[in-house]
């Protein structure tokens, strides 16, 4: 099924127009990506449907066509996408196939929203693979209510720490250091520059 999936959302990107898939519902979006594979063994409407319609296959369908039209309705991140793996098919199905595993751990739609932004981020050349990679990892593992909090860190200098401190330094998003003071034997922390890029390409991203 993965490979199914992976086939289609290539094909999709290479010759389809994404704005006119934002017209259509979310089963009519899953029935497309399936019979794009060349290999497809879905024959029918209703055998797209039976596979649809199961949870947690709908909810499936449901973040990835909001991904999807999130990303790519913007013309140019899909030419960019195109671009990036024009020679090498190979490549671009093994990066899809990443992204489709990500989106399938997601647990909210607010994280869909980040990930299609840092999707567009890279496209664009405003984060590196490994960083967006590494980013969406995080958005993956960490709670919404926690993604928020960092938001306050941009404009803070130090924080006392906390266990929500020490999460977001296991995903490399804030620094640590211990402070100068005498006595004191507890860490501060700080964003770090892949925090900065987290809260401004994946939280706050308005594709400039």
């Amino acid at each position: 099924m993965l490979e199914k999936v992976t086939n289609g959302i290539v094909a999709i990107i290479n010759d389809a127009n994404i704005k006119e898939i934002s017209k259509k519902s979310v089963f009519d979006f899953a029935n497309i990506v399936i019979n794009k594979d060349p290999i497809s063994l879905v024959e029918s409407i209703d055998d797209t449907r039976n596979l649809l319609w199961q949870i947690p296959n709908a909810i499936f369908w449901d973040k990835m066509y909001r991904f999807m039209i999130g990303t790519y309705s913007d013309y140019e991140c899909q030419v960019k996408m195109c671009e990036k793996f024009q020679v090498d098919n190979k490549k671009a199905k093994e990066f899809i196939k990443k992204q489709i595993q990500i989106i399938e751990k997601f647990d909210l739609d607010c994280k869909v929203i980040w990930f299609s932004n840092l999707t567009r981020a890279f496209l664009l050349e405003f984060i590196n693979e490994q960083e967006y990679f590494k980013l969406s990892f995080a958005l993956r593992m960490i709670s919404a209510e926690d993604i928020e909090y960092i938001k306050s860190l941009v404009d803070v200098k130090d924080v006392s720490e906390n266990s929500v401190l020490n999460l977001f330094y296991q995903h490399s998003l804030v620094n640590k250091h211990t402070p100068n003071t005498s006595g004191s034997i507890s860490s501060e922390y700080n964003i770090s520059e892949l925090g900065v890029k987290f809260v401004k390409y994946g939280i706050d991203f308005n594709g400039k």
